[in-house]
């Protein structure tokens, strides 16, 4: 991780954000959804996607449906974030 937080200290980081009223986010439920996702993936070199891939995909899944379309995927190359609903090999 670029700023050495380890997975503890990025789901305290986002809850405080999530907490303090003076923060806005475009998507509050994308959000926790993401951070619920992450929060209860355990740590395992096959599934340690980080918070921005499960952030990504929760927030397409929720365009999607805001679209009232089909939702197909994403595509990634990214091994652990196959784990993620949704979340496609190219």
């Amino acid at each position: 991780m670029f700023y050495c937080a380890n997975k503890d200290d990025i789901i305290k980081t986002i809850t405080s954000l999530i907490e303090e009223p003076n923060i806005l986010f475009e998507d509050l439920q994308a959000v926790w959804s993401a951070l619920n996702e992450y929060s209860q993936t355990p740590l395992s070199p096959q599934k340690s996607f980080d918070f921005p891939d499960a952030l990504i995909a929760d927030k397409a899944r929720r365009v999607i449906e805001k679209w009232d379309t089909e939702y197909e995927g994403n595509y990634t190359f990214d091994q652990a974030a196959l784990h993620l609903q949704g979340n496609k090999s190219l």
